[in-house]
């Protein structure tokens, strides 16, 4: 690699992504493939990024089609396309209907219902960072949205647990759209996601700050996450972007970027049939 090309990687990826930090910290050498390598690597289909990129069009879509008559009537649903017949889009506009109807029985006006910020490419330069933010929404205690504390059993919230006694109306939620299966861990771990996100935000919008909470939506389930993004759980976020990006330039002077597989890292990579150290099972 000549070191004109090795300069130009350096300043193009001292810019942060949470999927190339995941990505770094999950294998350097499947990082190496994504972001680095010139070869002519063939990677893999992925269907469950393709079904990801389309949840999210719909969902942008649907705010970019519907509006509300001056009785308050949701109208223009007849303009979403709901062929080929998924499910998951007729959760999607049952679940905003029901937000809608909630915002009116609540006399709240349409900020409350329409994001504040729709689905939008952020990059930040200090520190430097790179996300899509979904939407993020004003919230009011009767919104779908809004924070719960989790019960006495630690589970995850329901909506007949109370609201979080911090929360006020009119505070704002970063909204996140997940497909699969929602279970404990998978929640958890997209935490990360909205604090990533509140970050960005509070950038690159500082008149928006503090934004204090995050909400995971799964449309195949109609399931909602709630999670509070705290200041501390930022500050060890900061120090492990920091820690992958120095790694990063540090194997492109070196050259050096080691595989580590694992039977779930390798499942998941694109480049599972290039990688000669990809983890394969005993028989």
């Amino acid at each position: 690699m000549t070191t004109d090309r090795i300069e130009k990687l350096k300043l193009k990826l001292s810019y942060i992504s949470k999927s190339k930090k995941g990505t770094f910290e999950s294998c350097p050498k499947a990082f190496y493939y994504n972001y680095v390598s010139e070869g002519d690597e063939e990677q893999a289909e992925n269907p469950y990024f393709i079904l990801g990129i389309d949840v999210h069009d719909f969902i942008d879509e649907f705010f970019d089609i519907i509006s509300i008559d001056e009785g308050g009537i949701m109208t223009d649903l007849d303009k979403l396309k709901f062929h080929p017949n998924t499910p998951y889009k007729k959760n999607v506009a049952k679940f905003e209907l029901e937000r809608w109807e909630a915002c009116k029985k609540a006399v709240k006006d349409e900020t409350y219902f329409y994001p504040t910020v729709k689905e939008k490419r952020w990059t930040t330069e200090s520190p430097r960072l790179i996300g899509i933010v979904d939407r993020v929404h004003k919230c009011f205690a009767g919104d779908i949205f809004a924070p719960r504390c989790p019960n006495s059993k630690g589970k995850l919230g329901k909506t007949t647990d109370p609201i979080h006694p911090e929360f006020k109306d009119g505070d704002l939620v970063i909204v996140e759209n997940k497909t699969g299966m929602p279970n404990a861990e998978k929640c958890r771990n997209y935490e990360e996601d909205m604090l990533w996100y509140k970050i960005i935000m509070e950038i690159v919008q500082p008149e928006l700050a503090p934004i204090r909470w995050g909400a995971i939506y799964f449309p195949f389930d109609n399931y909602v996450y709630r999670c509070e993004l705290k200041i501390e759980d930022c500050k060890v976020l900061a120090k492990e972007i920091k820690e992958v990006r120095e790694a990063i330039q540090q194997n492109l002077e070196t050259g050096m970027w080691p595989a580590t597989p694992s039977s779930y890292a390798c499942q998941w990579c694109g480049y599972k049939n290039e990688c000669p150290s990809v983890y394969r099972k005993k028989r």
